[in-house]
């Protein structure tokens, strides 16, 4: 035991290894105690090589050298290397001779250094409980900002685009809001107005990008904000589409008529531009175009729209094409071509102050120009609630030149018109006008009654008729035929007997006035039938 004697120690510290190069050496003298102990802070003696304070702790490992002389002169034995592994023991002996040597300097207890891969960075000390997490390689008080990608756009049109992004991670806390945000400048962030806001949390996101302008590049970003901040996913460009003129198809003719039809057409695109007109246009020459005047106005913008043709000509062809226009021009549908149907002429009579059709109707089509349903099977008929007409017996040879079609009720009501244009169905009404006129003592106040007695003979045609045919005179000249009626069960009855027509006046829901006669006597019945029944029908000119 060296106790109480002078000796010579020598420190060494070596760069990158044991045996590197020494940058920096020192000798202390101290004396042992009486132990033989000494205790020596390196960077405290005489320098032999280099200086203390110009080590450069933040560059390559450190190592240690120890020798001693017990003599106290200068021939030393090795008393070993070690690497210096304690940062705090670095960072002090780089501060031990200069004030921080550039470190940031702390300024609240609990303050942290850390080493972003360049250099020391100061984190100043939390809050009370406050978490630290450690953020890409940082640590930060709190929690991090999410993780979000974006996600690449589709459905790319004129004025809009699908994107969306993933949250992959929250960051320690709730995402309390996230989208994507669009700009014609780089990098855009949720201090602009256009962005989407897409619910909360982690995951994937869809946004729907609006009221882009045609023809140009946006940039495009999704975001995700939680308490600490918000982060944004990758920078992604695309261009809208180029403004062009409408698609539009032209819809199919309907409704034909003497004088009108109905068409109309789809936008299926606008172009990128607004719709500002959009209908048909039609003439009796191939390929309409907008400079005539024959032509509809039916709305602005993409969509469904009809369009009412008026103003023809009967049993005429035309071509027809539905058009769309915006800034660019003006689109059209693939053209149309129909016929308008013939003039219906009806043979008719004057009596009194009215003017009556002199033959049963014997007409298929709407005033619209629909088709009216014929139905023979019995069942069906039986069944029907809406309009329909058949034959006698569906036998259009033997019957339909002398007594025209039969027609339900339903025909009789249907707002598209049974009576030609220029007609209308008899109301009750003017059925008891009629008898009246024929005779001045007819009861026009009964119901379910024979109105008259006489006139029945003055509406009775002189032919058609089953025997006898009794008073039958048509002076009237309303040339009234027994047209008989099919049944509620669909069958038929009555050809040659009964003549019976329907008025447009309902008696109650599920039946309507009609006129009878008959081929035995001169009365005219006046009574109401199921609305199911076919009867013929006669009109009254408007």
């Amino acid at each position: 035991m060296l106790s109480n004697q002078l000796i010579k120690v020598r420190f060494s510290i070596h760069d990158s290894a044991a045996n590197g190069a020494v940058v920096y050496q020192e000798t202390q003298t101290p004396t042992t105690n009486a132990q033989g102990l000494i205790n020596l802070f390196a960077g405290k003696g005489t320098a032999v090589t280099g200086t203390f304070a110009g080590i450069n702790w933040g560059s390559k490992s450190k190592f240690l050298q120890t020798e001693i002389d017990i003599a106290g002169g200068n021939n030393y034995t090795d008393m070993g290397t070690m690497q210096l592994m304690s940062v705090p023991y670095a960072l002090y002996s780089n501060v031990a001779n200069t004030a921080n040597n550039g470190l940031p300097t702390g300024t609240s207890n609990g303050d942290i250094l850390y080493w972003n891969g360049t250099s020391w960075q100061k984190l100043t000390a939390g809050a009370y409980g406050q978490s630290l997490t450690m953020c890409d390689g940082v640590p930060t008080w709190g929690g991090c900002t999410p993780k979000v990608t974006t996600t690449s756009t589709s459905t790319i049109s004129f004025t809009s685009v699908t994107s969306g992004g993933n949250v992959t991670a929250e960051g320690g806390v709730s995402v309390t809001s996230r989208g994507v945000c669009w700009s014609t400048a780089l990098n855009p962030t949720i201090a602009l107005t256009t962005k989407t806001v897409n619910g909360t949390g982690a995951g994937s996101f869809t946004s729907s990008i609006t009221g882009l302008t045609p023809n140009t590049l946006y940039h495009v970003r999704a975001y995700a904000t939680n308490s600490v901040g918000t982060s944004y996913g990758a920078d992604i460009t695309l261009t809208t589409l180029l403004t062009a003129l409408p698609t539009v198809t032209t819809s199919s003719v309907t409704g034909i008529a003497i004088t009108t039809a109905t068409s109309g057409g789809i936008v299926s695109s606008d172009g990128g531009a607004s719709v500002n007109f959009r209908g048909v246009c039609w003439s009796t020459t191939p390929n309409p175009t907008v400079s005539l005047s024959t032509k509809t106005v039916d709305g602005t913008g993409a969509g469904a729209f009809t369009s009412s043709i008026t103003g023809l000509n009967a049993n005429t062809t035309y071509y027809v094409r539905a058009y769309a226009t915006n800034s660019v021009g003006t689109a059209y549908g693939t053209q149309q071509t129909f016929t308008t149907a013939s003039a219906v002429v009806l043979p008719s009579v004057s009596i009194g102050t009215q003017i009556w059709t002199s033959q049963n109707l014997n007409i298929d089509r709407y005033r619209n120009g629909d088709i009216i349903p014929q139905v023979t099977d019995a069942t069906q008929w039986s069944a029907l609630t809406t309009g329909a007409w058949c034959w006698y017996n569906n036998d259009s040879t033997t019957y339909a030149a002398t007594y025209g079609r039969l027609y339900n009720w339903y025909a009789v009501n249907d707002s598209r018109g049974l009576a030609p244009q220029g007609w209308h169905i008899p109301s009750d009404g003017e059925w008891n006008n009629l008898v009246k006129y024929l005779d001045a003592s007819a009861d026009t106040t009964c119901q379910l009654c024979i109105q008259s007695s006489i006139a029945g003979a003055a509406l009775k045609s002189i032919t058609g008729w089953n025997t006898p045919n009794t008073g039958a005179t048509n002076s009237s000249g309303f040339t009234g035929l027994p047209g008989g009626c099919r049944y509620l069960n669909g069958t038929f009855l009555s050809i040659g007997s009964d003549g019976n027509w329907w008025s447009s006046k309902e008696f109650d829901s599920s039946s309507a006035w009609y006129r009878g006669l008959n081929y035995n006597n001169s009365n005219v019945d006046r009574g109401s039938f199921i609305k199911t029944l076919g009867f013929s029908v006669r009109c009254v000119k408007d």
